[in-house]
């Protein structure tokens, strides 16, 4: 029997050389469930249109960079591929996770399951010292009980990345979030962040039309 590995690597090999240039369509059969999304979404199941769905994260991808692959056999002539790696486009890179469930017949490979997540270079996450620790149902993750945060009001259409690349200069960002638009809730890693950002008062912040909002201001969340 072919080791998983060697499968594995083929498979891996091939799907990615030729997903920088081609169409790669005979990967799929119309049973095939796929799940793509940013790494906080809630992924929705498709199993029809995959092509289509495929040339969203295809489009202008010149190169694909794997860091790390597992492999194991789950059936007789199937196994799970797990890789995280990076995609670099023509304008930006985006490292993601990407899993598959692949069946090996006749030489050729079909994916039975495939989900792929994009992964969020802006959220630094806590250490996870126990599983004591409060459950956060947001970040589907264990955090410390301690939550460190302001309240931010903004101009219209101020984008995520911009809040980040004001807060950012004062230390480790946990998260950055809205549920609506002109108002984002920075967390923060640590304490002694919050501080720095809360000393500065609003004088920087102004000059940006961004305003520390008082807890009792803060929007639904």
């Amino acid at each position: 029997m072919v080791s998983s590995i060697y499968k594995g690597e083929k498979f891996i090999k091939d799907y990615y050389s030729l997903l920088c240039k081609t169409d790669i369509s005979h990967y799929y059969t119309p049973t095939t469930i796929l799940r793509i999304g940013k790494e906080k979404d809630r992924l929705d199941s498709f199993t029809d249109k995959h092509s289509t769905i495929i040339y969203k994260y295809q489009k202008n991808l010149e190169r694909v960079f794997v860091s790390c692959m597992d492999t194991i056999n789950t059936k007789e002539e199937e196994f799970m591929v797990c890789v995280v790696g990076q995609f670099v486009y023509k304008d930006e890179t985006v490292r993601f996770s990407h899993n598959f469930i692949v069946k090996e017949e006749n030489n050729n490979f079909y994916i039975l399951v495939e989900v792929c997540r994009f992964l969020n270079e802006e959220i630094v996450y806590d250490k996870v010292d126990s599983l004591s620790n409060l459950h956060d149902k947001r970040t589907y993750g264990y955090n410390n009980f301690n939550r460190y945060y302001v309240n931010v009001s903004c101009p219209p259409h101020t984008k995520k990345q911009d809040i980040v690349e004001c807060f950012s200069k004062y230390g480790r960002i946990f998260d950055v979030f809205s549920k609506k638009e002109g108002f984002f809730k920075v967390e923060f890693a640590d304490h002694s962040t919050l501080k720095a950002v809360q000393n500065d008062g609003n004088i920087i912040f102004n000059n940006k039309g961004f305003k520390i909002l008082p807890s009792r201001e803060d929007f639904k969340h």
